[in-house]
Parts: C-alpha cells; sequence; structure tokens
C-alpha cells in the first residue's frame, strides 16, 4: 500500500468483493466482513506508519556507549498486531565502536520484539487468566491471529516481569498520605481495611505458601498485593498501596486475618496504630476444632460444647471466652488447653462485641475471595506446576486487573 489515497480506493473495493459473495446466513457475513476488515485494517496500519517516516535521524547519531551509530539503510519488520502481521520500514544504525545495531522508529512507536502493544496487551490478558495452550486458541478466535503457546507465555511473563515492579509500587498515587490515628480514635469508625492471608501454591517439587493482601479505601477502590515467599514484602507493598489509596488519613484503619502471627507482625511493623481483628469465622473454626479433637466427629455432645463456646465469643469476646475455658470439665485436655493458648494470644483482637457496637466486619471473606482469584483461579488448574518466579509473574497481572489498575499500567508502558 502505497498511500492512504490508495487505501481509501481498497476500501471502496472491499465493499464490492463483499457484496459479491453468496451469503447464506448472519453468521457467514459476520465472518466475512470481520475477516476483509481486518485484512483491510493491517494494510491501513502500514500506511499510516508511513507517515511516521522510517526513523532516519541522519547519516550518524549518538550512541549510548559514547560512540557515533551509522545510518545502514532501511530494514523491514513484520510486526504482529491486533489485525494480523504488517510489514514496516524503518532506517537501521549500526555503531562500529560497540557494535550496537538499533532501529530508532522501534522505540518512536513503542515496539518491541516484533509484536505491537495492543497484542502484547491483549496476549498478555488472556495469558493471565487461562492455560497458555488455551490462551492461544482464544487470542485466534478473538482476533483471527494465529499465536503459539509459546509466544503466549514468553509475552505474558515478560509483561510480568513488568508488573512486579508495578504491584511493588502499591498503584499510581491517589493523593498526599497522612498518618495513622491511634487506636484510641477507633470509636469515630473506620473507612481503610486491611486483609491478610496465606495459600498454597504448587511449585516444581514442592508447595509454597504465597501471601495474598488486600487493601480497600473510600469509594470501593481496591488494590490486590502478592507475594510468594516471605511476608515482608507484602507489608510494605501494602503500606505503599494503603498510602496511594489515602486510607492512612482515615479516622481509623483496620487490619483482619486469621490467628497467623506474620500477619499481626506485618500490621504491627506497617500500620502502628490499627484495629486488629481476628476474622469471626476462624475463631470460630478453632472452636469446632477442638470439639472434634474431644469428642470426635458427629458427636452431639461435642457440636453442643462448641455451640455453647461460639456462643461465649460472641457475646463476652475472647477475654470471656478464655475465662469460660478455665471453668470448663475440659480444660486440662489438650485440645483445650491449645485452644485458651490461642484465644489468650488474640483476645484483644476477638473482641467481637465492640466489634459490633463500631459496624465493623468481622469477616475475612474479601481476602479469601483474593486467594480464589489471584491465585486459585490460574495457577492451581489441574496438573500445573509453577517455578516460584514465573508464578509470581503471573500473579502479579492478576493483581494489577483486580485492582482496576489494568489501563494505566499499559499507559504507562507506552509512555
Amino acid at each position: 500500500m502505497s498511500s492512504i489515497g490508495e487505501l481509501g480506493k481498497r476500501v471502496e473495493s472491499v465493499f464490492e468483493e463483499l457484496s459479491e459473495l453468496d451469503v447464506k446466513d448472519f453468521a457467514q457475513l459476520e465472518r466475512e466482513v470481520r475477516r476483509a476488515f481486518l485484512r483491510l485494517a493491517g494494510q491501513a496500519i502500514e500506511a499510516l506508519c508511513a507517515d511516521f517516516g522510517k526513523g532516519y535521524a541522519g547519516a550518524w547519531r549518538e550512541c549510548g556507549c559514547g560512540g557515533r551509530a551509522r545510518y545502514e539503510g532501511d530494514r523491514q519488520r513484520t510486526v504482529v498486531t491486533i489485525c494480523g502481521a504488517v510489514s514496516i520500514a524503518r532506517a537501521y544504525y549500526r555503531c562500529p565502536t560497540c557494535g550496537k545495531a538499533e532501529h530508532p522508529l522501534d522505540g518512536q512507536l513503542g515496539l518491541s520484539g516484533g509484536w505491537s502493544p495492543g497484542m502484547r496487551e491483549l496476549v498478555s490478558l488472556v495469558g493471565a487468566n487461562w492455560s497458555y495452550g488455551r490462551s492461544a486458541d482464544l487470542v485466534e478466535r478473538m482476533t483471527g491471529v494465529r499465536v503459539s503457546a509459546t509466544s503466549v507465555q514468553s509475552l505474558t511473563e515478560q509483561e510480568g516481569e513488568r508488573a512486579i515492579k508495578e504491584m511493588r509500587q502499591g498503584g499510581p498515587m491517589s493523593s498526599s498520605a497522612a498518618s495513622i490515628p491511634t487506636s484510641a480514635q477507633a470509636e469515630e469508625g473506620a473507612t481503610g481495611r486491611v486483609y491478610l492471608d496465606g495459600v498454597m501454591t504448587p511449585l516444581r517439587g514442592r508447595w509454597a505458601e504465597a501471601k495474598v493482601g488486600l487493601v480497600c479505601g473510600e469509594g470501593g477502590h481496591r488494590r490486590y498485593i502478592t507475594h510468594l515467599g516471605s511476608p515482608e514484602p507484602v507489608g510494605r507493598m501494602l503500606r505503599r498501596a494503603a498510602r496511594r489509596l489515602d486510607i492512612r488519613s482515615s479516622k481509623q484503619v483496620v487490619v483482619m486475618g486469621d490467628g497467623a502471627p506474620w500477619i499481626w507482625k506485618q500490621a504491627e511493623v506497617n500500620f502502628p496504630g490499627a484495629l486488629q481483628i481476628v476474622d469471626w469465622y476462624h475463631g470460630c473454626q478453632q472452636i469446632h476444632g477442638t470439639a472434634l479433637g474431644l469428642c470426635g466427629e458427629g458427636s452431639p455432645r461435642g457440636h453442643a460444647w462448641a455451640k455453647r463456646m461460639r456462643d461465649v465469643l460472641w457475646n463476652q469476646g475472647g477475654a470471656g471466652l478464655v475465662a469460660s475455658l478455665k471453668r470448663s470439665p475440659y480444660r486440662r485436655r489438650k485440645p483445650v488447653k491449645d485452644l485458651a493458648r490461642y484465644v489468650r494470644r488474640n483476645a484483644h483482637r476477638m473482641d467481637y462485641p465492640r466489634w459490633r457496637r463500631m459496624g465493623l466486619e468481622m469477616g475475612s471473606g474479601p481476602v479469601e475471595s483474593a486467594c480464589k482469584q489471584v491465585v486459585q483461579a490460574r495457577l492451581k488448574q489441574a496438573g500445573m506446576r509453577w517455578t516460584a518466579q514465573d508464578a509470581q509473574k503471573i500473579m502479579a497481572l492478576r493483581c494489577i486487573y483486580l485492582s482496576d489498575l489494568w489501563d494505566s499500567f499499559w499507559s504507562r508502558r507506552a509512555a
């Protein structure tokens, strides 16, 4: 295609070709029109790219090594786009000092590795949500462009590496941050919520716990965070995400999780002064697990005991449950001793009557959902085993998407 004018003529030709088709039904019409205009769209990209020129910057241009790169003619490049493969001519420079070769037009157009930005975005989005083989099929069905499962994996992992860096920054800043108030201000209400949990993830030859965090601010804004490894990076990322959502200036911040010590350590380090709440349902699970250890599965006596303890926890909180366990006829049994130790350690986090008066949530359902969406839905499909690095890339992409940061993620790539 030599000019935009010729492209206009080609549009008329496409309509003529379509009008001559022996179309049997709407489905066939839809397929033929889509095929014809996708091909035309690729030709339009080629023609419009010619308006950018070839990136020629004179016979010589400065090289990063301090030398000068020499123009050595033009080179054609095939770029896979969402409209199909297109061919683009670019000026080619090579530095005789360091041997580096470059095409300035590639940087100007945001091209990398023979894939257009739009194709990179689509492939990585699909690859972060489906198996690579299934993703290749979906991309072809959506665009008509055939890609291999290997290409899907490569592109997804490349963008996943970038997503890890994005996630570590917590996303774009919402506004200036303020410090977290002390817990003495809790009765004034809470608008910032931080959830933490862990989920086992299948790696090659072993299982590892992925730490998952969720920050919820005012207006329904959410930031998903994950890290496969020690909890400290998750704590730091959650703090940055909270700052960007400006929840640190809330009247009160609540950190919620199960009884895992790492959760509360990260809360104290990164959200000092925040209220700490043990998920109500996790507390109930501890009680029912104790009843199972005491009386066995399906025991009416164990069920009745668990209900009494659960009612105590609901009405009197952790301190009331500790007192009740001390009076229990089972108090010398190991399951009860273990429960008492757990509740005693978390009693101040299990003041459920107070949390109800304050109108606070007492369940960690949001982070359990986050574990399913970030990790389980993609990484725990049948037969899947990951390297730690590749698993982290997929989880980071999913966090970016679930946090509604996908568009800003790609706009920054183009910048």
